[in-house]
């Protein structure tokens, strides 16, 4: 357990007071355990006051890794953004992880992401209505929250953006046309967004995010993803060598760069 992550520790211990460690076998993570209370206020919305009894498991690795939270004072249902192992479904993955890489630190983490969720619950209960957009659960709500991110309405666009990510032919790409259909360099439209996911999530993440969302684009419909591969060459490892999948493509007879526009 590193000095870092005991210093994030002690300043979570230091804003909620009433929040303990718990001892436990599991060495890869910490569990806090008690009352973590909250004043928040979003903007059109009224500023409430509560407090939940939760059970948080920090991972000693985070923010590589993400906390676990449950609710256990029985105040959340498991109908609201509850997942199947009663952990809270507090956004997607990728989401997540982007929060918990750019955040200054784990109290910084747990008031964007933890306090958001308990101040909507609380907001729901209140006045009968979220304070913000609600995601559908699974798959579909990871779909939604992308698109959101990139501020598209086509699944087919938001693929080919982070087909981007996967720095097939970067030199070239942030040169090309934005997939978006703005007309401008992809450097000058969604070039920053591409830019933070590569600095947030790691190039397999990436990968397995891209090729997940490539399956269910139009009901399974193949994208230019796979026009980089001979018939006979199969994803089987999510340690894909993008890189050299491009060179394979680039040196195959009758290849030819597509210019751009």
């Amino acid at each position: 357990m590193g000095p870092t992550f005991l210093s994030q520790l002690e300043q979570v211990l230091m804003r909620w007071p009433d929040l303990r460690m718990q001892p436990q076998e599991n060495a890869s993570a910490v569990e806090l355990c008690g009352t973590l209370d909250f004043t928040a206020i979003h903007a059109g919305s009224p500023e409430i006051a509560d407090a939940y009894e939760l059970s948080i498991q920090f991972p000693i690795e985070f923010p590589k890794g993400l906390p676990q939270v449950r609710e256990i004072g029985g105040r959340v249902p498991k109908t609201f953004h509850t997942n199947p192992d009663g952990t809270l479904c507090l956004g997607t993955d990728f989401r997540l992880k982007m929060i918990a890489r750019q955040a200054s630190g784990a109290v910084a983490y747990l008031e964007r992401v933890v306090v958001s969720y308990l101040y909507s619950y609380s907001h729901l209960i209140q006045f009968g209505r979220l304070p913000y957009g609600d995601l559908s659960h699974g798959d579909q709500g990871e779909i939604e929250d992308l698109l959101s991110y990139f501020e598209v309405n086509q699944v087919t666009i938001a693929a080919e953006l982070l087909k981007a990510t996967q720095g097939i032919g970067a030199p070239l790409s942030l040169h090309f046309p934005c997939p978006c259909g703005s007309k401008v360099p992809l450097s000058s439209c969604h070039g920053a967004k591409i830019g933070k996911l590569r600095e947030a999530l790691s190039r397999e993440e990436l990968s397995i995010l891209w090729m997940a969302l490539a399956t269910k684009v139009e009901g399974g419909r193949r994208l230019n993803r796979l026009s980089l591969l001979n018939s006979s060459v199969l994803i089987a490892s999510r340690e894909v060598d993008f890189a050299r999948l491009y060179y394979m493509q680039r040196n195959r007879p009758g290849w030819k760069q597509r210019p751009a526009k």
